[in-house]
Formats: C-alpha cells, sequence, structure tokens
C-alpha cells in the first residue's frame, strides 16, 4: 500500500511539472532560467536492456564563482575564472524491457548540481535519485492454490524503491541550448526483502521547447 502510495504522488509531481512547463512558455524572457526541459533519452538497464526515459528539471538555486589570481602577471596571462553552480529538481518516467524475463516501469524524483566553467559548452553534472521500480513478468506465471488446482497470475510481478547515484557529461548545440547528455548510474535496488546493486546508462538530448 505505502508504494501504491509513493507512486501516486510521484505522478503527481511528473504531471505538475509538465503543466508547469506548458504554462510557463507564455512568460517573458526574463523569466527563461525557470522553464523547464523536456528531456529524452535511450535507458539501458545494465547498459544492454533497452527501453526509454523522458523527464524535465526546474532550477531550485544558481550561485556564481569568481576566481582572480593574486598574482597580475598570472591573472594577465590567465585570465579570471566563472564557475556558474545550478541545483535542480529532476522528474523522470521510463521503462526498459529485460527479455525472457521482466519489463521494468521506474518514476522518480532526483536532485542534481550541474557545473560549467566560463560557460563553455560541455559541462558536467552529479545526481541523486529516488525512483520506484515496477518489475512486471514478461514470461507466464503460475500460483499453487490450497485445492492444488494451479491459477495463473496476470500482471505478476514486484516492485520496490530504486536509489541512484549518475554523474553526467553535457555538450550544448545551438543558441536555443539544445544539450546532449550521457549519464551512467549506479544503482540500490530493492528486490524482495534484501539490496543489490545494479547499473544503467542513459544517452539522450534536453530540449528548451519554449525557446
Amino acid at each position: 500500500m505505502k508504494y501504491s502510495k509513493i507512486l501516486k504522488s510521484l505522478s503527481f509531481l511528473l504531471f505538475i511539472s509538465f503543466s508547469t512547463n506548458a504554462q510557463e512558455q507564455e512568460l517573458t524572457s526574463s523569466s527563461d532560467k525557470r522553464m523547464l526541459p523536456l528531456r529524452v533519452s535511450y535507458y539501458g538497464e545494465n547498459g544492454v536492456h533497452p527501453g526509454l526515459r523522458v523527464g524535465t528539471s526546474y532550477l531550485l538555486h544558481e550561485k556564481t564563482k569568481v576566481k582572480i589570481y593574486k598574482r597580475q602577471a598570472k591573472q594577465s596571462k590567465k585570465g579570471s575564472k566563472t564557475k556558474y553552480i545550478q541545483y535542480k529538481l529532476d522528474a523522470n518516467l521510463g521503462y526498459y524491457n529485460h527479455p525472457n524475463n521482466h519489463t521494468g516501469v521506474l518514476l522518480g524524483l532526483g536532485v542534481t548540481r550541474h557545473k560549467n566553467k566560463n560557460k563553455k559548452k560541455v559541462s558536467f553534472a552529479w545526481s541523486f535519485e529516488v525512483n520506484y521500480l515496477r518489475r512486471f513478468y514478461n514470461i507466464e506465471t503460475f500460483e499453487i492454490l490450497e485445492d492444488g488446482s494451479i491459477n495463473t497470475i496476470n500482471l505478476a510481478g514486484n516492485g520496490g524503491l530504486m536509489f541512484a547515484l549518475a554523474p553526467s557529461i553535457e555538450r550544448r548545440f545551438g543558441e536555443k541550448g539544445t544539450l546532449l547528455f550521457l549519464k551512467p548510474a549506479f544503482q540500490a535496488v530493492k528486490y524482495n526483502h534484501s539490496n543489490f546493486l545494479n547499473a544503467a546508462v542513459e544517452l539522450g538530448v534536453s530540449l528548451n521547447l519554449s525557446k
């Protein structure tokens, strides 16, 4: 029951995120930094079990750090360095298929720390995610009843929380801020009464549809 409530809450937050994106497209350019991008990616569970993931992110906080060298000669040679740091709230929905085993559907939230130096086209980030993963067996599943008869179970499977730590590298293209990103993830997955380590990789694009 508690997992059902978690799934409903995450679904509501994801719906609100996309709805807000549609509303904010009508705002002025001064609010562009609050626009919610659309992220679409290939999601490979363990890198080989194919799937798809979509999501968005909301800017929570940003700050700028400027480094100036004390030595005048070094400052004149290298110039000042500006570091841009952003903290974002992420919402994601996806699935993958493990042939002859199960199909996984995952829904979750995350927090990302994004860093860019001197507004370069390549930037780096770290994300921490909490997902709810539901597995649906894609093979026939049966149960034996008390009277000894055999019953087929439809939509059999199991579910649990999945925690993920994910570094990522992004490359920006064009004036609209389109991003190509690669994001491997290291996961701790709940299965029955224990946890096990898992991995996944994402390769996709982030689109600012409002621009």
